[in-house]
């Protein structure tokens, strides 16, 4: 049982430090701009600009386009196993092949508003959510956004810091 205790530590938001980089996936208001700023002046985690060199990804919305997006420039490695003639089956009902593997059709998934305060730090590997939180006054001016990313920081600071404890 210690074991297990160990490895979900290790695989905590704590495990994000300087060391780790972070994409900041575009966001309505340019909030991702003001949480760069906020993450990198703080030393949280190391702030890429360029996706393919992330560990993992910043974001305000987890649904199709997002996960198209995760899809195109963090592609999942296939599954190996899988005969041909089975993979053109599944192709035929299901998906579609798109440039280096297979793409599948996902249900439509158009949200009913626009997202407005919650935030998902996914790992780009295993899609997993490493953490999350929701500001629940979200106030899209310059001087909230500002004030509001340093909230964010502040946030996971804290709630990674107990996880170590």
């Amino acid at each position: 049982m210690l074991g297990a205790g160990v490895a979900a530590q290790a695989e905590a938001p704590s495990g994000l430090g300087p060391n780790k980089k972070v994409y900041f996936w575009p966001m309505s208001y340019g909030f991702d701009h003001y949480l760069a700023e906020q993450a990198t002046a703080e030393g949280v985690f190391g702030v890429v600009v360029d996706p393919k060199l992330a560990q993992a990804v910043m974001t305000e919305r987890i649904d199709a386009r997002f996960l198209k997006g995760m899809d195109e420039l963090f592609p999942l490695p296939e599954e190996k196993g899988a005969g041909e003639e089975e993979e053109k089956e599944e192709t035929e009902e299901s998906g579609a092949i798109a440039g280096d593997g297979y793409l599948p059709q996902r249900p439509p998934n158009q949200p009913l508003g626009q997202s407005r305060g919650t935030l998902f730090l996914v790992d780009v590997t295993s899609r997993r959510v490493l953490w999350s939180t929701y500001l629940k006054e979200f106030d899209p001016s310059p001087n909230r956004l500002h004030q509001q990313a340093g909230n964010v920081v502040e946030r996971f600071k804290k709630e990674s810091m107990s996880d170590v404890q």
